[in-house]
C-alpha cells in the first residue's frame, strides 16, 4: 500500500493495480472525473481483475439495483472531457456494494455492518480460491 515520495506515482499505481488480486473501486462522481482515478481503473480493467466496487457518497447516479448503474461512469467522464471512453462496462461482471447512508438499513450502523461483512467475505473467497492455492503450492520452491 502507499505510493513513496520518490518514485513515480504514475508508474507505482499501475504496478499497484497490476499485483494486486482484488481492486476495489470507490465510486462517486469526482472518481470517473479525476485522470489517476480513470488511469487506475483502465489498469484494472485491461488486467481482468476481480473487483468490488463501491458506491459512496458523492455518487449521484443509481445503485446496484439498476443493471445498467456503471453508465453513469460514462457520463461523468463525458463530462470531465477525459478523452476516450475507458471500459466502464467490465463493472457490471460484478455485484456493487451501495455504502450511501440515504440506502443502508435503520440504524444505518447495523446497515454499514452488514456491508463490511459482505467486503470482508468477498475479499477473502477471492483469496481463499482453490486455483489460488493449488497455483502456490505447486510452485517449487526456490534453492538457497
Amino acid at each position: 500500500g502507499g505510493l513513496d515520495l520518490g518514485r513515480d506515482n504514475v508508474v507505482e499505481m499501475t504496478e499497484g493495480v497490476e499485483q494486486c488480486q482484488v481492486f476495489i473501486p470507490v465510486l462517486t462522481d469526482d472518481y470517473c472525473q479525476r485522470e489517476n482515478c480513470l488511469l487506475e481503473f483502465v489498469t484494472a480493467a485491461r488486467e481482468g481483475k476481480y473487483m468490488i466496487p463501491l458506491i459512496i457518497e458523492g455518487w449521484t447516479g443509481p445503485g446496484p439495483e439498476n443493471k445498467n448503474f456503471w453508465k453513469h461512469a460514462v457520463k461523468q467522464q463525458a463530462f470531465a472531457g477525459l478523452g476516450e471512453e475507458a471500459p466502464w462496462s467490465w463493472i457490471s461482471k460484478f455485484d456493487p456494494i451501495d455504502l450511501r447512508l440515504s440506502t443502508l438499513e435503520i440504524p444505518w450502523s447495523l446497515g454499514l455492518i452488514k456491508q463490511i461483512q459482505e467486503i470482508s467475505n468477498k475479499i477473502l473467497s477471492r483469496l481463499h480460491r482453490p486455483d489460488h492455492f493449488l497455483k502456490s503450492t505447486l510452485e517449487p520452491n526456490p534453492k538457497p
